[in-house]
């Protein structure tokens, strides 16, 4: 099934370099195997798992298109208030070929 999952400038641009591979969100966006597009790109969502924010922030920044834990939380803090604790889901995608 295909979903709609936005991304602002900064995410769409990590994703056009080929930095980002997952999307951290309140709520679950949909389930293993579903796709969704950007830019006339096509994705399909690897796995989804429920993860504290912390976990996110100190060993997957990477896979969010960022350099570091600290950058991660710079970037998060411009869309919302970093809460360690908050339980996100992490969406893992990878480009349909």
């Amino acid at each position: 099934m295909e979903r709609k999952i936005g991304f602002n400038e900064w995410n769409t641009n990590r994703l056009k370099e080929g930095k980002k591979t997952s999307t951290i969100r309140h709520t679950k966006k949909g389930k293993e195997g579903d796709t969704f597009k950007v830019d006339n790109k096509t994705y399909v969502l690897d796995f989804i798992v429920e993860l504290p924010m912390w976990f996110i922030c100190r060993w997957l920044f990477r896979t969010e298109g960022c350099y570091s834990s600290t950058g991660f939380m710079l970037m998060w803090k411009k869309i919302e208030k970093y809460k360690p604790d908050d339980m996100m889901w992490y969406h893992h995608f990878s480009e349909v070929k």
